[in-house]
């Protein structure tokens, strides 16, 4: 019995010792691979260290120390999705691993998604009270909610927790130059400086704030130091050569970035750099050589093929740029690069309006990774092209699933729901965008721009302020403050926004151009005189301008000056068929019919493909009794203009002027066969076959164009339907058809005198005289008149 309680006892012991030699050796690869895969990390092979990392989370599903470091390795390679996945990961196996959480609540912040990055903020500091970095999360959470003394206050407390925080001090800075303090936010950054020699960042914002004060000689000093300490970030050589561009040193500029290229060649970012600088300050011969230079060493480098269609398309050879992304694409095939190829083929196609191959080739990528952004987003902008919302939409919202935030997808989103109609939808979207992207000013200004076509003046200006506190004094909203105050005809608000453009930017002629029209619109034409001649000193090839100054002169009085001036503008550009236009109507001002028809032959001349100049001289034949000579010009400039449907429509009203009904019949037929989605077109048919016709069949056909409009809300297109049923006896359709197109028009003759006529026709005498007395009273002249007197007459 002993022997055998031995015999299990021996067992036992030995299956614990295997046991515990497991266990041993499991933690002790686990340790190794780790520790392998932060050294690499340190070095910056990230791809071995991600290798090292999962085969400790092969050992240990549950290694949160690893998963986090994925994140991190996936951050270096800015691949952000994989990094909030990895982080998600971590959170998941221990909720209170406070770096992957801090981590999270950065990616929301970055993503848009503020009110995630709070609640991420909050779980930290519930967590780790005491964790400076999570205090320093919620300032920057609270900055962009726009809490100011909230973010103050959490960054300071992170700061007594860790004095030498960068983080905090940064944010604390950045709170104290956007509150006008910039001298504050600089003894900031010159103490964190002290503790962090060897931090470029702070050297850099220092450089910024030097920048922002006027002292341009410590700038330099600043972005040199921080190249210094930290040669091999591109971000600190970028700005140091923008600001020698900036100063007019290209070739200092250019020095930074090739030192860069010859410490680090196996640096792409430097490279690319390098071509970009180029592109912008040397010549595209230049570029090209660099740029050819570097794919000669590294000729299966694809990024420096992609580079090189970039390039093609900045020196607009758009057909060299096709030719490299269809090579790529024959190269990597339905590999990620060829992918990407096909996406930014279809983009260039996109752009060149070849809609069919380019939703081809995004279709051809959608199928192979249904989620990917680029196509989507290019693949909703061929939707909205050929006006499917329905189509944009459900593209749109698969990418705002995976980027809630995206400021493209979401403006994208908001022209969709615009061609729908959906207009609150429209804001919205453009309302969760500017939350997601406070800080983009095209955001700003696109809604703006939305409100104010959607009858939202009072919001549309709102928007631009809001921009001003963002980014005061920005070109954009304080020239669009003024737009929509002239419109509105509040002068001394217009006049404040013109003279602080004046200020803010006084080499551009804006500012003085806007003066001019507000003083213009106020009949003080000699002031609006001086203003726009400021404005020319500015800008003196500005037909804008010129035509405003021209309608001053007019208004004075004074053609010959203004004939003066635009001759002299003549003369330094002899071949600007828009000033020969202007000319002719100040000619024409000056009754000299045919001087005026001769500048505006030599306009023709000068840009064919200007439908003005056809008009202004068609309209010049018509009025001087000739509509076989303007008939003769409009089919001139058809041809030239790719049959412009508004040069076709004033060809088929010279038939009309001419009295050859069945000439301008055939020419809107052949319009609206072309262009049959036009209302003004069938509008115009229909009128001319109900009034100029005789004959059931042309009520017929009238009806049959007009019937569009029974839901119309434009008063015209309402009278025209209403009028047709007029002349077909359907007296009670007709009446509340011109009812309706008199409530949203109450003044205008042609509408009064028809319903005027309809209520004639069906015994509402007293309703006929008040609207055939106001339609007379207006004192217009057309061919109806002499009826509605007559009919008066008889009333």
């Amino acid at each position: 019995m002993c022997s055998k309680r031995k015999v299990v006892q021996g067992v036992l012991a030995l299956g614990l010792a295997v046991l515990l030699s497991a266990c041993g050796g499991a933690e002790d690869r686990k340790a190794e691979h780790f520790e392998r895969g932060m050294q690499l990390f340190e070095e910056g092979n990230y791809v071995k260290a991600r290798l090292e990392f999962k085969n400790v989370l092969q050992i240990d599903p549950k290694a949160v120390e690893s998963r986090y470091m994925l994140g991190q390795i996936h951050e270096k390679e800015r691949n952000w999705r994989n990094a909030f996945a990895a982080y998600s990961k971590a959170v998941q196996v221990d909720p209170g691993h406070i770096k992957s959480q801090l981590r999270l609540g950065q990616l929301y912040l970055l993503g848009g998604q503020t009110d995630k990055a709070l609640e991420t903020a909050k779980t930290v500091m519930a967590n780790a009270p005491e964790n400076p970095e999570g205090l320093v999360l919620r300032a920057a959470v609270e900055k962009r909610l726009g809490n100011l003394d909230a973010a103050v206050q959490y960054a300071e407390s992170g700061l007594k927790l860790d004095p030498a925080n960068i983080n905090a001090v940064l944010l604390l800075a950045a709170v104290r130059d956007g509150a006008g303090h910039t001298d504050q936010a600089i003894d900031l950054l010159k103490g964190a400086v002290e503790q962090h020699p060897d931090n470029g960042t702070l050297y850099l914002l220092l450089g910024r704030l030097y920048a922002k004060t006027g002292r341009g000689d410590e700038v330099g000093a600043m972005l040199e130091k921080a190249v210094e300490v930290d040669p091999a970030n591109l971000t600190f050589r970028r700005q140091l050569a923008a600001f020698y561009g900036s100063t007019g040193q290209l070739d200092e500029a250019e020095r930074v970035l090739r030192e860069g290229v010859n410490k680090f060649p196996d640096d792409l970012q430097l490279k690319l750099a390098l071509v970009e600088f180029q592109g912008r300050h040397r010549s595209g011969e230049t570029t090209e050589k660099t740029l050819q230079a570097f794919i000669e060493a590294e000729p299966d480098n694809p990024e420096l093929r992609f580079a090189q269609a970039d390039l093609y398309k900045t020196l607009g050879r758009p057909e060299d740029a096709e030719q490299v992304y269809r090579s790529l694409i024959e190269k990597y095939q339905d590999g990620p690069q060829g992918q990407l190829a096909r996406t930014r083929l279809a983009g260039l196609l996109f752009t060149r309006n070849r809609l069919v191959e380019a939703k081809g080739l995004v279709d051809q990528v959608i199928e192979a990774n249904p989620r990917d952004a680029e196509a989507l987003l290019i693949r909703a902008g061929i939707a909205l092209a050929g006006k499917d919302g329905d189509s944009a939409i459900g593209d749109l919202r698969v990418v705002l699933r995976d980027a809630p935030g995206s400021a493209r997808a979401l403006r994208l989103l908001a022209r969709a729901h615009a061609l729908k109609g959906e207009t609150d939808l429209a804001r919205d979207s453009l309302e969760k965008a500017l939350e997601a992207n406070p800080g983009d000013a095209v955001l700003y200004l696109e809604l703006s721009r939305f409100q104010a076509r959607t009858g939202d003046p009072d919001g549309a200006i709102a928007s631009l302020e809001a921009l001003l506190k963002v980014k005061p004094d920005h070109f954009d909203a304080l020239k669009g403050l003024t737009t929509m105050h002239i419109r509105q005809r509040k002068w001394p608000s217009a006049e404040q926004y013109a003279k602080q453009l004046q200020e803010s930017y006084p080499d551009n002629h804006a500012g003085y151009y806007a003066q001019g029209i507000i003083e213009q619109a106020q009949k003080r034409y000699a002031a609006s005189i001086g203003s726009f001649e400021k404005a020319l000193d500015r800008a003196p090839e500005s037909v804008e301008v010129l035509s405003a100054l021209t309608r001053s002169h007019l208004a004075m009085k004074t053609p010959e000056q203004a004939q003066a001036r635009l001759e002299a503008a003549l003369k330094k550009k002899p071949d600007n068929g828009a000033l020969h236009n202007l000319l002719s109507g100040v000619l024409l001002a000056q009754k000299k019919p045919d001087a005026a028809a001769q500048e505006l032959r030599k306009a023709i001349e000068l840009a064919p493909s200007v439908v003005a100049f056809y008009r202004n001289l068609g309209g010049l034949y018509l009025s001087d009794g000739k509509p076989d000579a303007a008939i003769e010009l409009y089919r001139q400039g058809l041809e030239k203009t790719n049959e412009n449907p508004a040069l076709w429509l004033l060809l088929a009203q010279a038939y009309q002027v001419k009295g050859d009904l069945d000439g301008a019949v055939a020419e809107y037929e052949a319009l609206l066969q072309k262009h049959p989605g036009s209302d003004l077109v069938a509008n115009n048919l229909a009128m001319l076959l109900a009034t100029g016709r005789q004959g059931q069949a042309s009520l017929d056909r009238a009806l049959e164009l007009a019937k569009r409009f029974e839901d119309s809300k434009n008063p015209m297109f309402l009278d025209t339907l209403g009028w047709v049923h007029y002349l077909r006896d359907e007296l009670d359709q007709a009446c509340a058809l011109l009812e309706r197109a008199a409530a949203r028009e109450p003044v205008l003759p042609v509408i009064n005198y028809h319903l005027g006529m309809a209520y004639f026709k069906k015994g509402r005498t007293d309703d006929a005289k008040e609207r055939l007395t106001q339609a007379v009273d207006a004192g217009v002249k057309a061919r109806w008149v002499e009826q509605a007197r007559e009919v008066l007459g008889r009333l």
